[in-house]
């Protein structure tokens, strides 16, 4: 593992979660690619569940925005599902990244 991933990133997990979070696609996979490209992200959106019997439930949505090794700009909307089983920390996550690990694949080969 990178060391400024745990060190960024460790405390808003728990320790569980962080570790199987890490190494899970398509999570921080990115970090991980040799090669030349940037995100940006906007326009994020967290809803916490109105259902009475998970109230630790949230749903995301984001729009991120992929920029290549020559400069082609492709646009993603990532979604997922978060549960806080700790105060503060995320205790499970899915993320659907839309086709953005796969870009990046083919940007790569």
């Amino acid at each position: 593992m990178l060391p400024d991933i745990e060190e960024t990133y460790s405390a808003y997990f728990t320790e569980l979660e962080f570790e199987s979070f890490v190494n899970t696609p398509p999570a921080f996979v990115y970090h991980y690619f040799p090669a030349d490209y940037h995100f940006s992200i906007a326009d994020i959106e967290v809803i916490q569940s109105d259902n009475p019997n998970i109230p630790k439930h949230y749903g995301f949505t984001a729009q991120v925005e992929h920029v290549n090794n020559v400069g082609e700009i492709t646009q993603f909307e990532i979604s997922g599902m978060a549960i806080c089983s700790e105060e503060g920390k995320i205790g499970r996550i899915g993320i659907n990244d839309s086709g953005l690990r796969n870009k990046i694949n083919e940007d790569l080969y």
